[in-house]
């Protein structure tokens, strides 16, 4: 489905944060209407579900594309019970948690001040509402010399996020966002912030293109 090689810390740089709830309002809730609904009206419901889903399938993104294939799979399942009220509440309630890490704090942000980034809050409340279950991460690596590590993540994104942003932090690097080009980078040492703000104003176009994560 997705295979591409991206620059180290694409995945918290470019995470997807939905300030309008779009994915709720077009993505989940016109599946979850179908499902209460009649079979004349259902048709309308899942177009409007579709067209969504399918542009954000089409983004390229992989987490769109992974959270857009869940939904609408999810969707495909739910309709197979012949509950459909139990059948509705379970398809809510799954793919709400999947989503809800679109609609919180972004895993990265940065003071805008310094250019350093704020730490990521752990303590907020909604936290707490996540089922211990569905913060599962599997962990496995396919070769024995262990160069390859896969990572996969089930009912939440949020494990994803944290063992990345871990890891990262355990080689050392640091995310630093530049106030003149404006580019995330990431550095070995925060203190570097005021040499690569330096390097920027002498040779603008050489950092743009070896160092700026996209």
């Amino acid at each position: 489905m997705y295979n591409e090689t991206r620059p180290v810390g694409t995945l918290i740089t470019g995470f997807v944060h939905d300030e309008d709830r779009k994915w709720n309002q077009y993505g989940l809730m016109p599946l979850y209407q179908a499902l209460e609904s009649n079979r004349w009206k259902q048709p309308d419901f899942e177009h409007t579900a579709s067209n969504f889903l399918s542009e954000e399938f089409s983004s390229g993104d992989p987490v769109k594309m992974y959270v857009a294939f869940r939904i609408w799979n999810e969707y495909l399942i739910a309709r197979k019970y012949r509950n459909r009220e139990s059948a509705k509440e379970r398809f809510l309630n799954r793919m709400s948690g999947l989503v809800v890490a679109f609609h919180t704090q972004k895993p990265l942000e940065f003071d805008t001040i310094t250019g350093k980034p704020i730490l990521f809050d752990l303590s907020k409340r909604h936290w707490k509402t996540i089922p211990e279950d569905h913060l599962r991460l599997n962990l496995w690596y396919p070769d024995q010399k262990q160069k390859t590590e896969c990572v996969a993540a089930f009912h939440s994104i949020y494990p994803l996020l944290i063992y990345y942003m871990n890891h990262i932090s355990d080689w050392g690097l640091h995310f630093c966002k530049c106030k003149v080009c404006r580019k995330i980078f990431l550095v070995k040492s925060l203190n570097m912030n005021y040499a690569v703000r330096s390097v920027v104003r002498n040779k603008p176009a050489q950092v743009n293109s070896q160092a700026g994560l996209r």
